[in-house]
């Protein structure tokens, strides 16, 4: 999940002109104006139950974090990387909580890779299982049960391949709380059979999955990875949840 390198560097020019505070929401509104958010946040109004908090894994810069907690109760942030946990506080929200921590199925501490391109970091790209090269970094993680997080609603995952390992660490609140699930599933270098067991396993704990395409939302199945994109959004509702 991202936006396109060139535009996110016209937005970081245009946002050190305003005070801290107000950058996560000229992002959000600037990305909004150019057409540029992914379109599976026009629905987070149907997806998230405004009585129930939500998780943000991977919430690198907060654009997702900002737009779920104008749906959720109060929204969890989990961010690795020191820096972008910080833009997030700039924002000083009451309704988010930010964690300087990945999520994994292990607690400890493992090493973040962010690649670089003509000398700048892609962050969106950071990875604890993928890539060669890059900046490497020494991070937190954490499991998702062992928060103890009550009521949760909806949980997002960006994580650049390791979507797995955040489910298994957050199995008991997942099996406990059926939330939405909206998850970057990551297929680079020919992974497309991780992601369909994934996939099978959500299908086989109570989940139906939807993908949205330039006709909006349409219930797929695990053949959506024969398609060459090295990546694909899908939101996993829980059977009977009245979303398509």
């Amino acid at each position: 999940m991202g936006i396109p390198i060139n535009l996110a560097r016209k937005l970081e020019i245009l946002e050190n002109l305003i005070p801290r505070r107000f950058q996560l929401p000229l992002r959000y509104y600037g990305q909004r104006l150019l057409g540029a958010l992914e379109p599976e946040m026009k629905y987070l109004s149907l997806l998230v139950n405004p009585s129930m908090i939500a998780i943000d894994a991977g919430a690198n810069k907060g654009i997702y974090s900002y737009a779920l907690s104008r749906c959720a109760k109060h929204v969890y942030c989990f961010e690795p990387i020191s820096e972008l946990c910080a833009y997030i506080k700039n924002y000083q929200s009451n309704k988010l909580t930010v964690i300087n921590s990945a999520l994994s199925d292990e607690t400890g501490k493992l090493t973040l890779k962010i690649p670089i391109k003509d000398g700048k970091r892609i962050t969106t790209r950071a990875s604890l299982v993928c890539h060669d090269e890059g900046e490497l970094r020494q991070v937190d993680v954490n499991k998702l049960d062992s928060y103890g997080y009550k009521d949760v609603g909806f949980i997002k995952i960006d994580v650049e391949g390791a979507e797995e390992k955040v489910i298994m660490g957050g199995l008991s609140t997942i099996k406990e709380y059926n939330p939405v699930l909206l998850i970057e599933m990551f297929y680079e270098k020919n992974q497309s059979e991780r992601c369909r067991k994934l996939f099978n396993f959500l299908m086989g704990i109570g989940y139906k999955a939807i993908s949205i395409d330039k006709f909006g939302p349409q219930v797929c199945n695990e053949r959506i990875f024969e398609c060459t994109e090295l990546s694909r959004n899908i939101i996993f509702v829980p059977n009977g949840h009245n979303f398509l």
